[in-house]
């Protein structure tokens, strides 16, 4: 996946999100940062002109006010155009994990400074990056990501991966698993063919001649003449008939439909 942006001040925010409910965490998102490259050219008395870098305020956060990651200042990590984040940058953790919403973003940004001891200068202000969460499957394979810029030429590597919770999946998981129904996937229909079908929300809908609501799984059909079916699902017999099928007359009742008095 390749991002690009012509600006020099560029801040990173990293979408790590999915469903209908921005506060739901539907699962947990994983950050590496692996390496920064940078043809900024520096320092005079250095005949290559790298650059001392240090980042400051390295900061990922979502829409809480809580952030899920925070390093004040790296210190000078290489007088070199590369950064590698796993043997440059021993304060910045090889691996966070943190909370994701459904729908959410998680956001990153940091600056980028050269250290010149008494006089610092600031090379890069991160802003307005923007990876979309959704376009990533829960897997355990890590996915890279590449930040380019210009102004002069860097970039910045990370890889992201997330998994997601209980019932839900999906790109971001922002979707509930199958026969998981509601914004919190927490209601559980799987459709039978006889029996019931599934609404939005995953409340049963019965079929035809399937009784009661919600439970469905009692089938009576009407005959006529002979009996009804109550919002339960039992069979309520015509008048003057019984039986399990209501197709016999009640003692002192004859006839084909039960009508006639049996004294006469």
């Amino acid at each position: 996946m390749l991002l690009t942006n012509g600006s020099t001040n560029i801040f990173w925010v990293l979408i790590l999100a999915a469903l209908t409910v921005p506060t739901l965490q539907s699962g947990t998102g994983y950050l590496k940062f692996v390496q920064y490259y940078d043809t900024s050219h520096c320092d005079s008395h250095d005949e290559a002109g790298y650059c001392d870098f240090y980042f400051y305020r390295l900061e990922v956060y979502d829409s809480t006010p809580d952030r899920l990651v925070y390093v004040e200042s790296t210190g000078r990590v290489a007088d070199s155009d590369t950064v590698n984040f796993d043997t440059d940058t021993p304060k910045i953790k090889s691996e966070y994990s943190f909370n994701i919403k459904t729908n959410g973003t998680v956001n990153l940004r940091t600056m980028v400074w050269d250290d010149d001891g008494q006089y610092d200068n600031l090379l890069r202000n991160l802003v307005d990056l923007v990876i979309p969460y959704d376009g990533i499957t829960a897997s355990s394979t890590w996915t890279a990501v590449q930040f380019n810029m210009s102004n002069p030429y860097g970039y910045l590597q990370i890889k992201i991966k997330i998994s997601c919770d209980p019932h839900f999946g999906g790109k971001g998981c922002n979707y509930c698993s199958d026969y998981y129904y509601t914004s919190t996937c927490s209601k559980f229909c799987k459709p039978v063919e006889s029996n019931y079908t599934c609404s939005n929300e995953g409340a049963k809908i019965c079929v035809e001649n399937v009784y009661p609501d919600a439970v469905c799984n009692i089938y009576c059909k009407a005959v006529e003449g002979n009996y009804t079916c109550s919002e339960e699902g039992a069979k309520i017999c015509a008048e003057h008939k019984t039986g399990e099928n209501c197709d016999v007359c009640e003692v002192g009742w004859a006839g084909l439909d039960c009508t006639e008095c049996a004294m006469n």
